[in-house]
């Protein structure tokens, strides 16, 4: 699992606190870059999705 975005830290400490294994990064690209080609899944809010379908569009 990898950790981006705005809020990241937040998100890491809750997720550590929760003993998740995790990655910070520091956005998207990254964890795009660092996955085969095919299948990623992305939790997200509304606000950061939009900014990622203006990079790469829409995937379904």
């Amino acid at each position: 699992m990898w950790v981006a975005g705005e809020r990241r830290i937040d998100l890491a400490a809750r997720l550590e606190a929760a003993d998740v294994a995790f990655t910070l990064i520091d956005d998207i690209d990254q964890a795009v870059m660092a996955v085969p080609p095919g299948h990623l899944d992305v939790i997200a809010n509304y606000t950061a999705f939009q900014s990622i379908r203006t990079r790469y569009g829409r995937v379904v």
